[in-house]
Order: structure tokens, then C-alpha cells, then sequence
């Protein structure tokens, strides 16, 4: 999000790392299907939260 105010984008990234970090024991600690379905959660967070903000800058 290059076209964000620096302020504005460390706070978005600030954000996912929060995401990161608070599901990353959960995936670490989950095995098999339950792991696959926190990752693939995550990975659906990660590119689906910048999406309403790129769309409006």
C-alpha cells in the first residue's frame, strides 16, 4: 500500500502482525486438518483486510 500515508500503513501493517502473532501459537500447537484450516485462515486474513483499503486510495 505504497500510496498510504506512513502514519496509515504502519498502523494497517501494526494490525496483521497483531493477527500474526495472536494465531501463530494456535498453528504451531494444531496438527493435520485443524492446522491447514488456521493457516489457510490466516493467509485469507492477510490478503483479504488490505483489499477495501487499496480499493479506495
Amino acid at each position: 500500500m505504497p500510496a498510504l500515508p506512513p502514519a496509515e500503513r504502519a498502523r494497517h501493517a501494526l494490525v496483521l502482525m497483531y493477527v500474526v502473532r495472536r494465531l501463530l501459537g494456535p498453528i504451531v500447537a494444531a496438527d493435520g486438518p485443524a492446522r491447514a484450516g488456521l493457516v489457510t485462515g490466516l493467509k485469507d486474513v492477510l490478503v483479504r483486510y488490505p483489499e477495501p483499503i487499496q480499493q479506495t486510495r
